[in-house]
């Protein structure tokens, strides 16, 4: 029997309402207790102080904390986090393209964040996305982001991609993960089927935006919606249910 990882995606919703909603959300990842996290829309947006991700950080014991910002240049960012049990091994992030004549998609520069892990001595590779409001746009960079990942993870079938994709389950660029060379899965597809499992927007999400996709390295044991609760003022952790998957890794 190979090792077990629990593995977390959310989107946190950047400053919205953050003061709020911090202490729940971090009440929520301590509680269920994933090796792997991985957020979107973590953003920094003071001249000094911490982002987003390291205030988490500060009530999340024993993980490894990788941070990147999409657009480098500037002092007020929004990125992606990854916090994970695991050892950190090698990291790296690609650019996605922008076009900058497409209203939906000009605004932001979206990435994918490639960090591989130490899984009991087997390699685990973790990608973390966040794609564009364009629909044109998800399904051109759907396709650069299987070739920054196919170059990072190598002969590795251990692959972990995962995110808020902004696209639905029957949208072409989702298409284009399940259909690729690297034969990866939908973990909340195999795990319920035709279920509902939409991810946006809280309290009585409907649309499926946030996914969990795995390599044939990984056995699904388990997949779940998280979040879909308040606390007891009635706050929500976010605007996006977090989405929790359990893996034997092979």
């Amino acid at each position: 029997m190979g090792s077990r990882v629990k593995v977390l995606t959310w989107n946190i919703w950047n400053y919205n309402n953050w003061e709020a909603r911090k202490g729940w959300l971090m009440h929520l990842l301590a509680s269920l207790k994933p090796d792997i996290v991985a957020l979107q829309e973590i953003r920094y947006k003071y001249l000094e102080g911490p982002n987003q991700a390291e205030e988490l950080a500060e009530g999340l014991c024993g993980y490894h904390l990788v941070v990147q910002p999409a657009a480098v240049e500037t002092r007020h960012w929004e990125g992606l986090a990854v916090f994970s049990k695991l050892p950190v091994v090698k990291v790296n992030y690609w650019g996605l393209s922008r076009d900058l004549g497409d209203p939906d998609d000009a605004p932001h520069q979206r990435i994918v964040l490639g960090v591989q892990l130490d899984c009991g001595g087997e390699s685990l590779c973790l990608f973390n996305s966040h794609w564009s409001l364009s629909r044109n746009a998800r399904l051109r960079t759907a396709q650069e982001a299987l070739e920054f990942i196919a170059a990072f993870a190598k002969d590795n079938k251990r692959i972990v991609l995962l995110g808020d994709f902004n696209a639905l389950p029957e949208e072409e660029a989702v298409t284009v993960l399940r259909e690729s060379c690297l034969g990866l899965k939908d973990a909340w597809e195999s795990a319920c089927g035709d279920a509902p499992g939409g991810t946006w927007e809280v309290p009585t999400p409907q649309r499926r935006i946030d996914y969990i996709f795995y390599g044939p390295g990984l056995s699904l044991l388990s997949c779940e919606r998280v979040g879909l609760l308040p606390n007891k003022e009635g706050v929500y952790a976010s605007d996006h249910a977090g989405l929790l998957a359990e893996f034997e890794v092979s």
